[in-house]
């Protein structure tokens, strides 16, 4: 089932959380920009959410890469291409979203 909240995305993370849920981080589509929400999906009841979270999100990111950390219950997001206004670079970036609950 298509949820209003999933945007259709390339470029993207999708990265398991305790077995229970998958988070979807980043990406780009020509009708919608870059995705700069945090967005998990609950695998029990195939639901979609907006989730909040703590630190700097990265923005018009890419190609990166994720991982979640279950001891610091936080996901790290590396490296990808950086969209800025009129530039296009590698990010050697690596970002700590803290996900509480």
């Amino acid at each position: 089932e298509k949820s209003s909240l999933l945007p259709a995305v390339a470029g993207h993370t999708l990265t398991q959380r305790r077995g229970l849920s998958l988070l979807l981080i980043g990406g780009y589509s020509p009708e919608n920009g870059f995705n700069n929400k945090l967005l998990e999906y609950n695998i029990e009841d195939g639901s979609w959410s907006v989730r909040p979270q703590t630190g700097t999100p990265p923005t018009g990111l890419y190609g990166h890469s994720a991982v979640y950390h279950e001891g610091t219950d936080a996901v790290y997001v590396f490296g990808g291409y950086r969209f800025h206004v009129e530039l296009v670079s590698a990010s050697p970036e690596l970002y700590s979203l803290h996900y509480p609950g």
